[in-house]
Parts: structure tokens; C-alpha cells; sequence
């Protein structure tokens, strides 16, 4: 009997773990797709991460390093976001750092309109053109 549990219960993971990959892959979907019909078609890169707590170590600075040098080489045009606040320690504290270094970047995100307002105030003075 333990042994069906247990099998039950992992396939319960599998299936809400497979659920919240779909729902991702939507998400990146449909703003692709929203991204191209405001007139988007550039090289755009859809930045997503930790929100919240990363390990600010040499570790996370090389990791900010890289990701910045390869958008510059990339030439990425656009860089978007899921609408996620300024948080410094979370993956959007590295957004300010790639519109120094790649002051060309265009800047987007999608938020929802009852969060907006927030996602707006975190951003203030943190970048240009939001």
C-alpha cells in the first residue's frame, strides 16, 4: 500500500511540476507574440530568474558578468522581463548594470495591471525608459 502512495504522490509532482512548465512556456508564448505585434521584430532576450535572495558573492558577479557580455555580443536589441519588481538581490538587480553597459538595450515587461503601479514605483530611478 506505501509503495502506491508514494507512486501516486510523485505522479502528482510530475503532473503539477509538468503543469507550471506549460503555464511558463504559454507565458513566454504570448509575449513573444505580444512583442512582435507592437512591432518588436529585433533580437529580443526574455531575462527570467530568482526574485528574491541571491547570494551577492564572485560567484553571482561573474554570473552578471557573463550574461551582460552576451547580450553586448549577441546584439540583443530588446530585453524583457515578466514584470517582476526591482528587488537588488533578486535577478532584476542585474537589469540596471545591462543598460549601463548596453545603453542601446531597449527595456520591456508585462505586468498586470494590479501590480503595475508597484512595478512601476521599484523601477524609478533605476533605468531609463520603463
Amino acid at each position: 500500500v506505501s509503495s502506491s502512495l508514494l507512486h501516486a504522490d510523485r505522479l502528482k509532482s510530475d503532473i503539477a511540476r509538468d503543469n507550471k512548465l506549460k503555464h511558463e512556456i504559454e507565458r513566454a508564448n504570448k509575449l513573444e507574440h505580444a512583442m512582435r505585434i507592437a512591432g518588436f521584430k529585433n533580437k529580443i532576450v526574455h531575462l527570467k530568474g530568482f526574485v528574491d535572495n541571491i547570494k551577492q558573492d564572485k560567484t553571482w558577479e561573474q554570473i552578471q558578468e557573463n550574461l551582460i557580455k552576451h547580450i553586448a555580443e549577441k546584439n540583443f536589441e530588446v530585453l524583457i522581463w515578466d514584470g517582476y519588481p526591482y528587488v537588488e538581490k533578486g535577478f532584476t538587480g542585474v537589469i540596471p548594470s545591462i543598460q549601463r553597459e548596453v545603453p542601446d538595450i531597449q527595456l520591456a515587461t508585462v505586468v498586470e495591471e494590479s501590480n503595475r503601479h508597484n512595478c512601476t514605483e521599484s523601477w524609478s530611478g533605476k533605468v531609463r525608459g520603463l
